[in-house]
């Protein structure tokens, strides 16, 4: 039985001075440089914008304990009769898990407020005056109220779109929201083996304009501009609408 012990003990002490080195490796071979300085997105992504005035809307202390960003934007952008919600959230490089970031979507946090997924569509095209920008995922989710909302949000890691087509509707704690979670978990290892330190940007759009009218809105098209920072624009482009 001491015998068993020992071994056990062994086992264990070499698991986590494993675990540990190659936590260690990791960190010296994938050494990733913030690309915001401390509150920078309050200022590189404008207030005031061609015309557009905005509201900021602060977040409360417990969306901000479970969101966990290193600095994030939630405004209201308003010009005319056109209103644009663009909530943006940046975490510095290895702040959080990948899976941690991406699950707070529509499809996990407006779920659990209570409002029904109607429509869902993923990694869509999108432009904006000859300037592609990445896949974005797509939802309509409809208030208690009846009101549909349309929006388009995109988890950028390292400036690459991630996918959403296996996550669970809702968001749980505990123990559940754990095992409910751990193939994205596992997913991030397989697109991105230990390079797990990236920096993150979540970015998210809605309008009182319906989805299926912002490529021949001209205001929908400007405003997209502001998203520059994020790094939501493809390199190049030649296209020449949203679609």
């Amino acid at each position: 039985m001491a015998l068993l012990k020992k071994l056990l003990l062994l086992i264990s002490f070499l698991t986590l001075a494993i675990a540990l080195g190659v936590q260690l490796y990791a960190r010296v071979r994938y050494n990733h440089q913030p690309s915001l300085e401390k509150n920078e997105l309050e200022t590189v992504i404008p207030k005031e914008y061609k015309g557009w005035t905005s509201q900021s809307i602060e977040l409360t202390a417990w969306e901000r304990e479970i969101l966990s960003q290193d600095q994030y934007i939630n405004r209201n952008y308003e010009k005319g009769s056109v209103l644009v919600n663009v909530y943006v959230a940046y975490w510095n490089p290895g702040s959080v898990p990948y899976y941690h970031a991406g699950a707070h979507n529509p499809d996990s946090c407006w779920v659990n407020s209570g409002m029904n997924r109607v429509d869902r569509k993923y990694s869509q095209p999108m432009s904006v005056s000859g300037q592609s920008l990445k896949p974005h995922e797509f939802g309509c989710y409809v208030a208690a109220n009846g009101q549909p909302v349309d929006v388009v949000f995109w988890h950028l890691v390292g400036g690459r779109p991630m996918r959403y087509e296996d996550q669970k509707l809702g968001w749980k704690q505990g123990i559940q929201g754990r095992i409910d979670r751990f193939p994205m978990y596992i997913q991030d290892f397989k697109d991105y083996g230990l390079d797990q330190q990236q920096e993150q940007f979540f970015i998210r759009v809605y309008s009182n304009i319906p989805y299926s009218e912002w490529k021949d809105h001209p205001e929908i098209n400007e405003l997209f501009e502001i998203l520059k920072p994020t790094g939501v624009f493809e390199a190049h482009s030649t296209n020449t609408n949203i679609h």
